[in-house]
């Protein structure tokens, strides 16, 4: 399979994916709000996101263990896989239980980290203890589910991801059918999802990687303190990212309170999946670990690029339409006014149009083991960013929109600032063609989201099907944008091989 087929082939299975959970998530949500109220509501992604630093930590195992595998196979030496493999697993299985055991002692202390509202105390307690176990699973789950990566499968992580995701919502809906609606269940069909995802996991690893089983003899100190060299400094970057990005409901909640965090929550949602998508599509550096492999910085340099350009245009689209229809989105799916959950969602939603490709250049570092200077980096991001909200959050009228704001900021400036220069630096040239996409990118969003608002005061939309059909119009007005305004002949015309090959038509295309 090509290269370009198998970019399409992950991105095609994780963005279906994702369709599927945000189909589930625009009927979940609702759902979970009508019966438990927006503040009570509110806590649910603001514990699971308390405990998101420890997904980090398995994101981090993951490329760490998977880079080096990777490499290993490329070399075709499976005992240094296994090797690999078995070093991290031991370890990476009692830090998950110290985090669980960890996360279940400080549930007293619930009340004292966030603000929970009065009727929900000892609900949201477990809910915590939940989140714990689930964390304590993930953790486990990265150091098993490198297969994906090292044969760049991610269209089963997707459907692994979907299936879990399927079963919670499913489980969520039986346990308040017969048994009331309580947050307790939340936490129960998120364990229960996790332990069977746990499972899936476990059967990708061995039929991606038959050669690589799990041996606790086979642990190596050797091969071990390799991987935390590279895995320290991802650590580092991870705990930046944190502060960077996953912060923001927090603090939400601690300066206004459960109410207003519980709308913030809302806003995020439609963010956090536009941030899974464009996480999705990013499928890129196992091939780039490749290239590093083969010493072909050129064709990693060529690549890179060709991953920022994929990415950045067709992100454009989906940010540029919930930058258009936020408002008559919003009251379609809340039923009800959309107060300030519409203006949080284009606060929060706007710099991703500028970020968007840069994303997929996180792996070049990565692939180079190079993430000292970048982990420094998004750490200082993260301080400031954090610093900056809670400034902005007290001393300004802006209210919760500052915390919001500075998240933004931050973000971006950490991305066009830094890593455009520093991926610059590792590859020798680059920099004004990724800014050029970048600004690109964020045109056709922010022409996207223009027309949309446009045609939503216009149209006043009510309803899905409504929704759906200004969407649709928005959608391919972004697709002939990109298509005749952003990619040049050769990429439309392998585009459109590729596009024919797939619906199992012979033609021949002339790349000019």
């Amino acid at each position: 399979m090509s290269r370009l087929s198998a970019v399409f082939r992950n991105s095609a299975w994780n963005v279906l994916g994702l369709v599927v959970s945000m189909s589930t998530g625009l009927f979940y949500t609702p759902y979970l709000v009508a019966r438990l109220g927006v503040a009570s509501y509110g806590m649910v992604p603001l514990i699971t996101g308390l405990f998101v630093w420890v997904s980090w930590i398995s994101l981090a195992v993951s490329w760490s263990v998977g880079r080096y595998i990777t490499i290993a196979r490329e070399k075709r030496d499976v005992e240094q896989e296994n090797l690999y493999f078995n070093s991290a697993l031991l370890p990476t299985a009692l830090l998950s239980a110290v985090f669980g055991v960890i996360g279940i002692l400080i549930m007293p202390l619930a009340g004292r980290i966030v603000r929970i509202p009065v009727e929900a105390e000892g609900s949201v307690a477990f809910l915590w203890a939940c989140s714990a176990i689930v964390s304590a699973l993930g953790v486990l789950s990265g150091a098993l589910d490198v297969g994906t990566y090292c044969r760049n499968r991610f269209d089963i992580k997707a459907m692994i991801q979907v299936a879990r995701t399927i079963i919670m919502v499913l489980l969520v809906f039986v346990l308040f059918k017969v048994r009331g609606p309580r947050l307790e269940w939340v936490g129960v069909a998120t364990v229960v999802s996790s332990i069977l995802g746990l499972g899936l996991v476990l059967l990708s690893q061995k039929l991606l990687l038959p050669e690589v089983s799990i041996r606790p003899s086979m642990f190596s100190r050797v091969h071990f303190r390799e991987m935390v060299g590279t895995n320290a400094w991802i650590l580092v970057d991870q705990l930046g990212t944190i502060l960077l990005l996953n912060m923001d409901l927090f603090l939400a909640n601690r300066f206004f309170g459960p109410q207003v965090s519980g709308e913030y929550g809302l806003a995020s949602q439609w963010i956090n999946m536009l941030k899974a998508i464009m996480t999705a599509m990013t499928v890129f550096t196992p091939m780039y670990v490749v290239y590093v492999a083969r010493g072909d910085l050129d064709g990693l340099t060529a690549y890179a690029v060709k991953a920022s350009r994929f990415v950045g245009y067709t992100m454009a689209i989906p940010i540029g339409l919930l930058l258009g229809l936020a408002d008559p989105l919003t009251r379609t799916w809340l039923h009800r006014e959309p107060g300030f959950v519409s203006p949080l969602i284009l606060v929060l939603a706007l710099p991703l149009a500028f970020n968007a490709a840069i994303n997929p250049l996180y792996g070049v570092w990565q692939a180079l083991n190079k993430v000292r200077i970048p982990s420094y980096a998004t750490l200082a991001a993260g301080v400031g960013s954090l610093v900056m909200a809670i400034v902005l959050a007290r001393t300004t009228s802006l209210g919760v929109f500052g915390v919001a704001l500075a998240g933004g900021v931050a973000f971006t400036a950490r991305n066009l600032l830094f890593a455009v220069w520093y991926v610059d630096r590792l590859l020798g040239h680059g920099s004004a063609r990724l800014i050029r996409v970048s600004v690109k990118a964020a045109g056709v969003a922010l022409m996207i989201g223009g027309v949309g608002r446009l045609l939503t005061s216009w149209l006043h939309p009510n309803g899905w099907i409504a929704v759906g059909l200004v969407g649709c119009a928005l959608a391919a007005l972004g697709a002939m944008w990109v298509w005749w305004g952003c990619l040049d002949r050769s990429e439309r015309a392998q585009l459109t091989a590729l596009a024919a090959s797939r619906l199992g038509i012979r033609t021949w295309v002339r790349a000019n």
